[in-house]
């Protein structure tokens, strides 16, 4: 009797030492059932398709689905204006606009942080949904603050559950006039817990008159470059994988929270097999000041993937408002060992049907073998010094594949001309 009770209780022993195991092991990974999705907007006659859905398919499946509250930080709205354009599928943008007025109707409570609209056109969309008591609205002027600089941001939290950023604009151009790319995350509230910290940073800070020095701990990050979300999604079969946010200028940054531009320059000298950026504007000076000054924060972190033997390509747009001071840079990267430059062209719409501000490659990304990064940010130095940018970073296998994939689609496009040409 006594050797049984003995093996008995080294039984219960053992299940009790697995059940803790199991415990510790599901407290370390702090989103165990994730799922990733990347959203792209592909303009209109383009022979092309997303690698997995649209933006507009997307968000409007978000905003329906909405049960209690959608945080929104946002650059500017003009949704409501694509009525104009109804040969370029211009009704897209009221269509979204409809969702979030409806979503408030059944009660989800709505907040938008946006840019101040004086920089870039009249705030309409977000006026009506204030006046209509569908949304509670705070702008951010960084001018204020900065002397120059738009929140140029792009992300929703939707039920404190699901996030999206991106390169996507409140505006029906981004949804199918403009090129795009983000990405959406479902199921880690740690990470949107994270997210609706930065908004709570930018909707704080929109009503005072000075950017405090230090932030309060409520506001603090979650999670940091060195310190990431643990992540197992769906697509990656049970692997773990990390993904933080980061976000720009410094000013911004709350407890550790993670710089946008050290988290490029990081993943950047990380990479030990290629770097491939797809961005609008691609110029390591200070462009938005009336005295451009040179700013290689980024351009020797390239160059130095380079002088690694590192593969480096850039794809960068090319379209009617492209700064002439981008393409003596670009040559000059084009010259390197292991450097390769194309620019991608939206062609224009067909019978003379023009849209102003459309038709452009927007994204802004930047994917290595070990990474995934996606930014709210052109590549300038304004936008790292006083413009508030954003970014989410993916160690995920599959996010990596399914970024990488869209740039190698869009590198060998009819779109993309070497830059020799």
């Amino acid at each position: 009797a006594s050797s049984y009770c003995c093996r008995a209780m080294k039984v219960v022993l053992l299940v009790a030492i697995c059940i803790l195991c199991i415990a510790t092991f599901t407290m370390a990974v702090d989103c165990p059932n994730a799922r990733m999705e990347m959203v792209e907007s592909i303009p209109q006659h383009m022979n092309i398709t997303p690698i997995e859905t649209t933006t507009l398919k997307r968000w409007q499946q978000l905003f329906a689905d909405a049960k209690e509250s959608i945080h929104i930080i946002s650059f500017y709205w003009t949704l409501l204006r694509g009525a104009q354009y109804p040969e370029a599928q211009g009704e897209v943008g009221p269509m979204i606009w409809e969702e979030l007025v409806a979503a408030a109707r059944r009660g989800v409570k709505i907040f938008i942080i946006q840019s101040d609209p004086g920089h870039i056109s009249e705030d309409a969309d977000t006026q009506i949904l204030v006046e209509g008591g569908y949304a509670q609205l705070r702008t951010l002027n960084l001018t204020k603050y900065f002397g120059a600089g738009v929140q140029h941001s792009k992300a929703f939290v939707i039920d404190g559950e699901t996030i999206y950023l991106g390169s996507a604009n409140m505006d029906f151009r981004s949804l199918v006039q403009v090129k795009e790319l983000g990405m959406v995350l479902y199921g880690c509230v740690p990470m949107a817990e994270d997210l609706l910290r930065i908004f709570d940073v930018l909707w704080d800070t929109a009503t005072l008159e000075h950017i405090p020095d230090h932030w309060e701990h409520r506001l603090y990050a979650l999670f940091s470059y060195d310190n990431p979300a643990t992540v197992i999604l769906d697509e990656d079969n049970g692997k773990e994988s990390s993904v933080f946010l980061s976000v720009a200028p410094t000013a911004f940054l709350a407890g550790d929270r993670a710089f946008d531009l050290t988290t490029i320059q990081r993943t950047m000298d990380s990479a030990e097999k290629y770097v491939d950026i797809a961005v609008m504007d691609y110029i390591p000076a200070m462009c938005y000041i009336p005295e451009k000054t040179y700013w290689d924060d980024i351009d020797r972190h390239i160059r130095n993937a380079s002088f690694r033997g590192v593969s480096v390509r850039l794809l960068i747009s090319n379209w009617t408002h492209s700064m002439p001071l981008m393409w003596p840079y670009l040559h000059s990267l084009a010259a390197l060992d292991n450097v390769e430059v194309k620019t991608y062209v939206v062609p224009p719409l067909p019978d003379n049907i023009v849209v102003p501000f459309s038709r452009v490659e927007h994204t802004k990304y930047m994917v290595t073998e070990k990474a995934a990064f996606v930014d709210t940010s052109n590549w300038t130095g304004d936008y790292f010094t006083n413009t508030v940018g954003m970014s989410l970073t993916l160690s995920s296998p599959s996010a990596v594949s399914r970024v990488t994939a869209a740039f190698e689609r869009d590198w060998y496009s009819q779109y993309a001309f070497s830059f020799t040409d």
